[in-house]
């Protein structure tokens, strides 16, 4: 196979066509990473070239390449940068729909295809970047589910917990949450469903046995139940 020719992008970006149908996209910033040694500055110096200096290698490579296999190692080069730079485009895009954490964004790029290098090449990158961040992708999922079901602190740990997110970040995520004010709403709403099956003193105990059992506290609880008790 031979490099059939190279187009470059506004954005930056080198399309390398290859016989056999391959079609490689390249970010100049990642050429020095091709071996291509007679055009970086130095073995030291290779991260440093220049956009034009990257355009002049790229525009070299149909003369100097010549004929290769998919076995050697520019060919390996080219799809390895392709495939991490496409694993990057469609995280970026994931995260322009919605907030993503590292295993969320994991799992729906190994959905698309992508292997396991790449996915962790391009989450690296957007955590780099920013794009994706743990800690306040809990804070903001975290207050979401609170308001949405009015869970207690046990459970929405646990559910956190099944996203990938550490109990460290977890538990920062929940420190901002009130949840002796989603107390009140959760008693109710736990009253209500249990209203078809218990009643009296009953209904009121499995009410507090479950919101316990979610990690709201024992006092609030109680003095919940009282004020409820009183204003009856």
């Amino acid at each position: 196979m031979r490099i059939e020719s190279v187009h470059f992008e506004t954005s930056g970006m080198a399309t390398i066509a290859i016989s056999g149908g391959f079609l490689f996209q390249i970010p100049l910033t990642r050429v020095h990473e091709l071996p291509l040694g007679c055009f970086l500055l130095s073995d030291s110096d290779s991260g440093a070239m220049s956009q034009e200096q990257a355009r002049e290698a790229v525009r070299k490579l149909p003369d100097i390449a010549g004929e290769f296999h998919q076995e050697d190692e520019l060919f390996i080069s080219l799809q390895h940068i392709d495939e991490e730079t496409r694993a990057f485009s469609k995280a970026y895009e994931l995260c322009g729909i919605a907030e993503q954490n590292s295993q969320g964004l994991y799992r729906k790029l190994q959905a698309k295809g992508f292997s396991r290098r790449a996915i962790q090449k391009a989450i690296e990158k957007a955590q780099a970047e920013g794009l994706v961040d743990d800690a306040r992708f809990a804070r903001i999922w975290a207050r979401r589910r609170v308001e949405k079901t009015l869970c207690g602190p046990k459970t929405l740990l646990a559910e956190l917990a099944l996203r990938g997110i550490s109990a460290e970040d977890a538990r920062q995520a929940l420190l901002d949450i009130p949840f002796d004010i989603i107390l009140e709403g959760a008693y109710m709403k736990t009253i209500r469903k249990l209203s078809k099956k218990y009643s009296g003193p009953n209904l009121v105990q499995e009410a507090y046995r479950q919101l316990r059992q979610e990690g709201f506290d024992s006092e609030s609880l109680k003095n919940l139940i009282d004020s409820e008790k009183n204003s009856l």
